[in-house]
């Protein structure tokens, strides 16, 4: 995982796939307003991250792209993003439409796991927030946590996470 300065993230993508570096930005789409109009944008979901998979001839090329800063490191160490955790985070990104959250008997800080639709088998903590819940499902390994709107009847309570 490479940290990138904010809002270099595509430059910097385009230029590591012009040379053939793999690499992947998952972005997100967004409903910005303008003072004079609305517009469809699409953003990083991770601002100053990008996942790249560069061969051990190109660990240094990686570096003369301009915006580019360094390998993110978690425990002293490069931090390593799992197969399993990028397709997840592919199939966050592909997954366009928040569903509205409806009372339940689940609590905040209650373990969930998720048991319908895209994110079947995801397991995370519900929170609430704004008067809505969320599941938090955190990744581990990126030392960073995201927040999906879920459907209530579509999570069951676990006892612990795996």
């Amino acid at each position: 995982m490479l940290v990138v300065r904010a809002r270099y993230e595509k430059k910097v993508a385009t230029q590591l796939e012009k040379w053939g570096i793999v690499c992947y930005l998952p972005l997100k789409r967004e409903l910005r307003q303008w003072h004079d109009r609305k517009k469809w944008v699409e953003s990083p979901l991770f601002s100053s991250y990008l996942f790249v998979q560069p061969t051990v001839a190109q660990l240094h090329q990686v570096f003369e792209t301009s915006g580019t800063l360094q390998y993110l490191r978690y425990d002293n160490k490069p931090a390593l993003v799992s197969e399993l955790e990028i397709k997840r985070i592919k199939e966050i990104c592909a997954f366009s439409a928040a569903v509205l959250v409806e009372p339940s008997s689940f609590h905040p800080g209650e373990r969930v796991e998720i048991q319908e639709g895209p994110f079947i088998g995801y397991q995370g903590i519900l929170v609430e927030k704004t008067g809505q819940q969320y599941l938090k499902i955190a990744i581990k390994s990126m030392a960073l946590q995201m927040l999906l709107q879920i459907d209530a009847g579509k999570v069951k309570k676990v006892k612990s996470l795996k």
